[in-house]
């Protein structure tokens, strides 16, 4: 769940509130880089066996949903949330705290 620092940005556990170094932000670059180049071969190379279809539209959605929490908890938008909410849905934070373990 994000908290907010007075007079900063919602961050979330994953986020530093002082944001990405240099180094930091060109390593998430190059993930999403090569996740996105990841998800274009499969596309490009699925043949027209339904199964083979959908095996890779599987794999298309997780490579983009890793993507998308990537690039989502790591830049200033959040246009669809952190990546609790593009793994899990929108009405995870909803579902609430674990109360203890064990």
């Amino acid at each position: 769940m994000a908290t907010k620092i007075m007079g900063q940005r919602p961050t979330t556990h994953l986020r530093q509130a002082e944001g990405l170094n240099a180094a930091q932000l060109r390593r998430v670059l190059q993930f999403i880089a090569s996740r996105a180049e990841v998800a274009q071969d499969l596309l490009l190379h699925t043949g027209t066996d339904l199964d083979d279809m959908l095996r890779a539209q599987a794999a298309a959605i997780a490579l983009l949903t890793a993507i998308g929490a990537m690039a989502d908890e790591h830049s200033d938008t959040q246009i669809a949330g952190g990546a609790d909410r593009w793994n899990f849905g929108p009405d995870f934070a909803d579902l609430g705290k674990e109360v203890r373990h064990g």
